[in-house]
């Protein structure tokens, strides 16, 4: 008689456990979460801005003017001064993870000449795009590649647009 209530007791403590668990790591409240940071930067030669350059923002794939991508490109155009800025993207969630599980991903730049000619820009760090802070780059057309580049887990390329530091 005592172990059958002893047992009912550690059965609800499992459950309660269990149960415990579970509501900790899933919240069932609809979210707005970002899924790109805000990237933002200038694209120069000698010093000066280019402007009128087509810029292709891609996160996951090596070669983000590639049409085959079946990730998600953002597009954007210099202004006089090179400058251009990719604003934050938002996906609606109905389960918010209390717990961070978001993949981390690299991403890199296709920039595109008015006459079309196209060049790779690498960023050094690696992102995960649904929490990473707000992106300034300064990158110099001369030193972008001229072929994009396969990344591999381990393999570092060496960074074509320099991030600005705040």
């Amino acid at each position: 008689m005592i172990f059958e209530a002893e047992m009912k007791y550690l059965q609800r403590i499992a459950l309660l456990l269990v149960v415990s668990s579970n509501l900790v790591g899933c919240v069932p409240i609809p979210s707005k979460n970002i899924e790109t940071p805000n990237v933002s930067g200038v694209l120069t030669e000698d010093g000066v801005g280019l402007e009128g350059y087509s810029i292709q923002l891609a996160y996951g794939v090596s070669d983000s003017c590639s049409v085959n991508s079946r990730q998600e490109v953002l597009s954007t155009i210099t202004d006089k001064e090179g400058a251009f800025i990719f604003k934050n993207t938002y996906k609606w969630s109905l389960v918010r993870w209390a717990l961070p599980l978001d993949g981390i991903d690299y991403f890199n730049l296709c920039i595109i000449a008015p006459d079309g000619r196209k060049k790779w820009a690498y960023i050094p760090q690696i992102r995960t795009p649904s929490w990473a802070p707000d992106i300034k780059l300064s990158c110099e057309n001369e030193k972008l590649l001229l072929e994009p580049k396969e990344v591999e887990s381990g393999f570092k390329i060496k960074p074509t647009c320099e991030e600005v530091r705040l």
